[in-house]
């Protein structure tokens, strides 16, 4: 039996995988840019292509254990990582600035619908489904109400 999903949750993979095209986008289109001011600090000239991996490798991750799985953790694990990359992008933004105004716009875009697929995980119908563990049945407590 295929689990009918709400719309709430449908809607969240849609926002995740628009933050996923836009940073990877982003990443891919500043890549020299990127490769360069790693090695001028010293670290990897993979670096963007790791950043790259991991942008995706992040996001499906958390598509497949909130919209698949059903998993409640995962929603709050993402809110909390989502909270802690805001804290680093206002504490970096310095970097962001030094490659330009459209890579920090594009940065800002991203995060925006990043927070909104966070977002939409609290509405009734995705918090109901996503504490049920998939089901869109009522509680057995609510059958006496």
């Amino acid at each position: 039996m295929k689990r009918q999903r709400p719309p709430s949750i449908r809607m969240f993979g849609y926002l995740i995988f628009g933050a996923t095209v836009i940073s990877v986008g982003l990443l891919l289109i500043y890549y020299g840019e990127l490769r360069a001011d790693a090695l001028s600090q010293g670290r990897s000239a993979a670096s963007p292509l790791l950043a790259v991996m991991w942008v995706i490798g992040y996001n499906l991750c958390f598509w497949v254990a909130i919209a698949r799985r059903a998993s409640n953790i995962a929603r709050w694990l993402l809110l909390g990582l989502t909270a802690l990359g805001l804290l680093n992008q206002f504490l970096e933004y310095d970097s962001y600035l030094r490659l330009g105004s459209f890579y920090l716009a594009t940065t800002v875009v991203a995060s925006l619908v990043q927070i909104a697929a966070v977002a939409i995980l609290f509405r009734r119908d995705a918090a109901h489904w996503l504490c049920n563990r998939g089901t869109m049945e009522p509680d057995e407590a609510e059958i006496f109400r």
